[in-house]
């Protein structure tokens, strides 16, 4: 089917609740927002991308969602997952576009392939950018922000949420940690020189 997703009044408050709690999470950590980009689904409620630039503070830039959380709100899991992208680099107008679109593609995927625990890989996507030379991505622990970004309380009737980082890879580094898990790789990880979220940095293998 081509219809939207309808959101009715009750889920239109709840997501505004949401939105406004989250919102107000990320703007405490990482400043304004810059942009907003608003993806509506066939199937679910819209998913929001927000683009927090870089800082005279802090040369980092994120894209992180918003409503990805919501998704599977009346499941019994106790946690849901917003996702961000973070990088340490300039990215023109034409990449930063092509990174939220992309951002979302891997949240709906993510989405609808509900795993039963948190870790997760995609060993190649299609959708990779073109500039970005890393086709694999590493779903885990937003490592590095504030331990209150990964136990977000929206209220009583809602399950907590928490927020995910999306670690680009290189196919090799995808592929040792499927044949020795992800505890060799964040072996090699913490002797590794360069910063993971430099998009042009050398393979760890």
């Amino acid at each position: 089917s081509t219809s939207e997703y309808k959101m009715n009044h009750k889920d239109l408050l709840t997501f505004d609740i949401y939105r406004s709690i989250v919102l107000s999470k990320y703007i405490e950590q990482w400043g304004q927002p810059l942009e907003r980009t608003i993806f509506k689904h066939d199937h679910f409620a819209n998913i929001e991308i927000y683009s927090f630039p870089a800082t005279s503070k802090q040369s980092i830039h994120r894209l992180v969602t918003i409503g990805a959380g919501l998704v599977h709100q009346h499941h019994t899991d106790p946690v849901n997952f917003e996702y961000c992208f973070i990088f340490g680099e300039h990215l023109n107008e034409e990449q930063e576009v092509q990174m939220v679109e992309y951002l979302m593609n891997i949240t709906t995927h993510l989405t609808t392939h509900r795993p039963n625990n948190t870790f997760r890989l995609i060993s190649e996507s299609h959708l990779t950018p073109a500039f970005l030379k890393l086709p694999a991505i590493l779903v885990d622990e937003a490592r590095g922000e504030c331990e209150s970004l990964s136990d977000l309380y929206i209220s009583d009737q809602l399950n907590h949420s928490c927020l995910m980082r999306l670690i680009p890879l290189y196919a090799s580094e995808a592929a040792l940690i499927l044949e020795q898990g992800i505890d060799a790789f964040s072996e090699l990880e913490e002797q590794y020189e360069f910063s993971m979220i430099d998009f042009h940095r050398p393979k760890i293998v």
